[in-house]
């Protein structure tokens, strides 16, 4: 649906063609914009998600070294006969 007013000069005007752009002009451009915009924000989000998921990885990886060295911490320190450190054992007779 076009809306149309009327110029100075009495002729009738399409509003989105007031400078005599014909209307294809204007709808392109405007595609041209909303496409410009749509693909950047894709692509932010995009750069989001790769950065979010390698810290993961990163982090996720740091984690499970930390629980391997301790527990190889441990091990080199217990003696033998010992159990757990944080465990009283009550020994009965």
């Amino acid at each position: 649906m076009q809306w149309y007013f009327r110029d100075p000069s009495g002729r009738l005007r399409s509003w989105l063609g007031r400078g005599g752009t014909p209307m294809w002009v204007f709808k392109a451009a405007l595609l041209a914009g909303l496409t410009v915009v749509v693909l950047a924000l894709a692509m932010l989000g995009l750069a989001a998600l790769l950065v979010g998921g390698v810290v993961f990885i990163v982090l996720a990886a740091a984690a499970r070294a930390n629980a391997w060295l301790r527990g190889l911490v441990q091990r080199v320190t217990r003696r033998d006969g010992q159990g757990r450190v944080n465990v009283r054992v009550i020994s009965r007779p």
